[in-house]
């Protein structure tokens, strides 16, 4: 008989989500209609796995359960070619089974953020944090979410 899988992903988004609703904001999430990041010729990104929006600033949460920077240099792209009044906000949660786990991918991250950040100026910001799992008294994970809160807590633009 095989162990039930934990979806940490799910898990992790149920977490912030709930800090965005206690502060009476309203996070959208998963891959719907209402969180697209529309492209020319009817293609797509996935607008975060949790977005919340606040004027003109969008903060977003990608969890990852593997390494990789799709969903890092993504709002490069959107924010240079699409959005150029818009701002990003980016905490980007990777998850590990062990200490080295995507090292060299998070290496990569970086390395991209800090591109961006130069070639974006305060349109965009990053963090990227690890977790083991969301349930647990992780503290990489629960500085993740504090971090959403103290981004969640700014004013952003218009409407804010």
């Amino acid at each position: 008989m095989s162990t039930p899988r934990n979806d940490y992903e799910r898990l992790a988004i149920a977490q912030f989500a709930q800090i965005a609703i206690t502060r009476g904001l309203k996070p959208v999430t998963r891959f719907r209609a209402d969180n697209q990041l529309k492209l020319p010729d009817g293609q797509h990104f996935q607008f975060g796995d949790l977005r919340v929006t606040k004027g003109t600033c969008h903060v977003i949460v990608e969890v990852e359960s593997a390494g990789g920077v799709t969903n890092l240099v993504k709002y490069w792209y959107i924010l240079q070619k699409l959005r150029a009044e818009e701002r990003v906000v980016l905490l980007h949660v990777f998850r590990q089974t062990s200490t080295g786990d995507y090292g060299s991918h998070m290496q990569l991250w970086d390395f991209l953020a800090a591109r961006m950040r130069a070639d974006l100026g305060d349109r965009f910001d990053a963090e990227q944090y690890t977790y083991r799992a969301p349930e647990t008294t992780d503290t990489s994970f629960a500085a993740a979410l504090v971090a959403f809160e103290r981004w969640l807590d700014q004013e952003y633009g218009a409407d804010a």
